[in-house]
C-alpha cells in the first residue's frame, strides 16, 4: 500500500507544478482532477475514470503497484504540453 501512496504523492507533487487543482486524500492510491484541466486525448491515453460517464466533470487516477514513475512523469509532461 506505501508505493500506491507514494504514487499518488509524486502525482500531486507534479499537479502542484503544473498549478492543476486536485482532491487529495493522503490515506488512497486515487488521485482526482477536474476534467477542464485534462484533454480527452489525455484521458484516453493515460486510461482515467471519469466520475460519470454522462456529464463529466472529473477524471480519476488510480495508481497501481505495476506502475514506474516514468508512466506518472509522462502523464505530468502530456498535462504540460496540452
Amino acid at each position: 500500500m506505501q508505493k500506491l501512496i507514494e504514487h499518488a504523492d509524486r502525482i500531486f507533487h507534479q499537479q502542484n507544478k503544473l498549478k492543476i487543482e486536485y482532491y487529495q486524500n493522503t490515506n488512497m492510491k486515487m488521485v482526482t482532477i477536474r476534467s477542464e484541466y485534462i484533454s480527452d486525448a489525455i484521458a484516453k491515453k493515460h486510461h482515467l475514470v471519469p466520475n460519470d460517464f454522462k456529464n463529466t466533470k472529473r477524471l480519476e487516477i488510480v495508481t497501481i503497484r505495476r506502475v514506474e514513475n516514468q508512466i506518472i512523469d509522462e502523464f505530468s509532461l502530456d498535462l504540460h504540453n496540452k
